[in-house]
């Protein structure tokens, strides 16, 4: 039932009632409403009347220390929870605007079509003709961009090194159109792609990654290199793109592109279509159109049309769902720390209104008050934050897998951490501070 209800989480349908986490929830809720709730009553209980009596309308030094330690301990507390779930955040939002190396948007892909009528460059017409499609390039010895590690696919990786042997990079190796490039968006920090007419001429394009490990720092345009599984060839460097994540954000490979050669024909060729119209609208339009010129995909290899930004979502779906959960949590810390510390301040002054009187009285002003007021709530702030900020990067260290490119000595998230809590903490403590400014002395010492 819970899987219908919210599908778009992350493996929803495996979402179900957990007697065991409910039962250990229940008993946390039960031991801590009896642990806070033990020490006002026995407080209570060694309380003398006749002191009460004598001290009717004053605060203990002992209360108020009980209070200003529960103060201290709940935004430490917060603070810890703020800096686990703004790393799970800032580790989400790293994610999804990490610059892929192509552009995603608006790009549809054919994967591993086989038995196709014709060549490929008959089958690029052939779906560059359906309405709403702008460009079509081929792709084979790998998956398109990004599919294959959803919907199933392989990779041929290889190594390539420069002809005089003195640097060598593992690589992942795809034949493409020289069009490539331009339809899945890839910009070119050097050179360009080649043509139809310099396919013969062993051309090849490499990512900046390979192009550090073979060249270091060197101008890589129009050096020759190897590549180990084709023998007795030199390629030529004509490019270098910068490096693509084509099986997603977590797998960082370097990347290089050479020619397919013209008239191909050999089966197991993926397709990268670029859309003008939103991708999911003209998938059946390319199904229909390929059913045509090749048999129907058999989808439990991963065949068929995709849509590369469902297949992005599905990738980042476990991020999405801890980033959404941090998020909640976050929420409901910050909530639950200005109630906490609103409540604590205003039961502060409700036992230091004869306090608070006797200084009106003597001459304090209520700007005064409202300072003192204030200034005693961001002290047990900083104290808090003091204790809870580590805390929270000492936990952290125990996610380092699950954060992508942040990592929890990154100074950035504290500060982001404290300026919030802190913003929260003064809002809370203002209208306990307003409340304050506005004792009467003459009732306040009246009612002592």
């Amino acid at each position: 039932a819970i899987a219908h209800v919210l599908p778009p989480l992350f493996r929803s349908q495996e979402i179900a009632l957990n007697g065991r986490v409910f039962t250990t929830s229940l008993a946390a809720a039960v031991a801590t409403g009896l642990l806070f709730g033990a020490v006002p009553a026995w407080q209570a209980s060694r309380a003398s009347v006749t002191d009460m009596l004598k001290d009717a309308g004053t605060s203990t030094t002992g209360r108020r220390r009980w209070r200003s330690a529960f103060l201290v301990t709940e935004v430490a507390c917060i603070g810890v929870l703020l800096v686990v779930s703004t790393l799970f955040i800032a580790s989400f939002v790293r994610v999804t605007t990490l610059d892929l190396g192509f552009d995603r948007s608006h790009l549809l892909t054919v994967s591993t079509l086989h038995g196709y009528q014709g060549t490929v460059e008959d089958v690029q017409r052939h779906l560059a003709a359906i309405p709403g499609i702008t460009g079509v390039a081929a792709v084979r010895n790998g998956m398109p961009p990004l599919v294959g590690m959803v919907y199933g696919g392989a990779w041929d990786e290889t190594t390539i090194a420069r002809v005089d042997g003195r640097a060598a990079s593992k690589v992942e190796t795809y034949r493409v159109t020289p069009n490539y490039f331009a339809v899945s968006g890839m910009t070119f920090q050097r050179g360009s792609t080649w043509t139809a007419d310099d396919a013969d001429a062993h051309p090849i394009v490499i990512d900046e990654r390979a192009a550090r490990a073979l060249f270091r720092g060197q101008d890589p345009l129009g050096q020759p290199i190897v590549v180990d599984d084709i023998k007795d060839q030199t390629f030529r460097v004509v490019g270098v793109v910068p490096q693509a994540f084509e099986r997603g954000p977590d797998v960082e490979t370097a990347t290089a592109y050479y020619a397919m050669p013209p008239n191909y024909t050999p089966s197991w060729v993926g397709f990268v279509l670029r859309t003008s119209a939103p991708p999911p609208s003209l998938v059946r339009a390319v199904e229909a159109s390929l059913a045509q010129i090749a048999p129907p995909p058999r989808t439990s290899s991963g065949e068929g049309v995709h849509v590369v930004n469902d297949a992005f979502s599905q990738l980042t779906a476990r991020r999405r769902l801890n980033a959404g959960l941090m998020s909640a949590f976050a929420v409901c810390a910050i909530l639950i720390g200005a109630a906490g510390i609103y409540a604590v301040m205003a039961s502060v002054v409700a036992q230091q209104t004869r306090e608070i009187g006797v200084r009106v009285a003597l001459g304090a002003t209520p700007g005064n008050i409202r300072r003192d007021v204030l200034a005693a709530a961001m002290r047990h702030l900083a104290l808090g934050l003091a204790i809870g900020l580590p805390i929270g990067g000492w936990i952290s260290r125990g996610f380092t897998s699950l954060f992508f490119k942040v990592a929890p000595t990154d100074a950035s998230i504290y500060v982001i951490v404290a300026v919030t809590l802190a913003g929260v903490g003064l809002m809370a403590a203002i209208g306990s501070a307003r409340r304050a400014a506005r004792v009467d002395p003459i009732v306040s010492l009246r009612a002592s």
